[in-house]
């Protein structure tokens, strides 16, 4: 919760410095900064992922650039709801995306710095996934069966032990 409350008013002050810097970004006052930081942040959670799922051809042949354009739009958008937040032109709205991006990075990779417990909560998670996949396909080795019962699946409330890895302890046998 704090991170989102960090990056939300890196956002807010990252629009205020762009309205002082940039021509084309106008913002009344700094009630109008909060209110289009959190549009923002809503409209990307709501709508960025329809959006990329699809502009994906587009984005791939610019190779990546595309989701800059679709980022410029987002804040275009926002610019036509929030009536605090006045942006120029696509072009405007690109650059501002662009410089809300590069902030919004730096300050999420900083908050990330000692954070060990969410990569590896993310790890013991991918580990999860493929071992699900590997369970239900008959792949997981069991140790102390034969080579042909080795490679199969256990049965469902039986669980033989499990070749030992770091992200097979958290699983609960099924």
């Amino acid at each position: 919760m704090l991170r989102i409350v960090v990056i939300w008013l890196v956002t807010v002050a990252t629009l205020l410095l762009a309205s002082a810097v940039m021509p084309g970004v106008q913002l009344k006052d700094v009630a109008a900064a909060l209110s289009a930081a959190a549009l923002i942040g809503l409209v990307n959670a709501l709508l960025w992922p329809l959006a990329m799922r699809l502009l994906l051809p587009i984005t791939v042949l610019t190779l990546g650039l595309g989701a800059l354009v679709v980022n410029g739009a987002v804040v275009l958008l926002v610019s036509a709801i929030d009536p605090g937040l006045r942006v120029d032109g696509l072009f405007t709205a690109i650059v501002l995306a662009l410089v809300l991006t590069i902030a919004n990075a730096a300050v999420a990779s900083l908050l990330a710095i000692d954070d060990d417990g969410f990569y590896y909560r993310n790890v013991v998670r991918r580990g999860a996934r493929r071992a699900r996949w590997r369970v239900r396909r008959g792949r997981v080795l069991v140790t102390g069966r034969s080579r042909s019962r080795s490679w199969s699946a256990p049965q469902p409330g039986r669980c033989p032990p499990v070749v030992r890895s770091s992200w097979v302890d958290c699983l609960p046998c099924r």
